[in-house]
């Protein structure tokens, strides 16, 4: 809860200083400052929840601020070829993970043909517990 705060204090500076809406470079003309903005105002839903007892819960928006470093590939060139090389790698890790998905669903099937209901009540010789407890072999 702590950097919420800072957070809310940093939007408010930015709104005051850049303005709100209207205008050249304002502070809801760029698309991180909305998600900033969305982040402010799930914490602040929380916060009020906290004190007053409500269970809307809006941790699914907090998530946003896993975003927030993103920022940072603008003036980092380094860190922003690694991220371009990771997406560019990713085609030919999907192919390779639709090719072991059909391959486990595959070996699934088989498991699932060979040994439905042979394993049904092998732990037990009784259907019920006798006693109130279960007999093993």
């Amino acid at each position: 809860m702590g950097f919420g705060f800072v957070f809310f204090l940093e939007t408010i500076l930015k709104i005051f200083g850049q303005g709100c809406v209207q205008g050249q470079g304002t502070y809801f003309q760029s698309s991180w400052n909305v998600i900033d903005f969305t982040i402010v105002i799930s914490f602040i839903i929380e916060f009020i929840n906290h004190f007053y007892g409500q269970n809307m819960s809006v941790r699914g928006l907090r998530a946003l601020q896993i975003l927030r470093p993103i920022k940072a590939l603008k003036t980092v060139l380094s860190m922003r070829q690694q991220i371009v090389a990771l997406f560019s790698s990713m085609k030919g890790v999907a192919n390779v993970v639709c090719i072991i998905f059909f391959v486990l669903m595959l070996f699934a099937i088989i498991g699932l043909l060979w040994f439905s209901g042979n394993t049904h009540y092998t732990c037990r010789v009784t259907k019920e517990p006798v006693n109130g407890a279960w007999e093993k072999f």
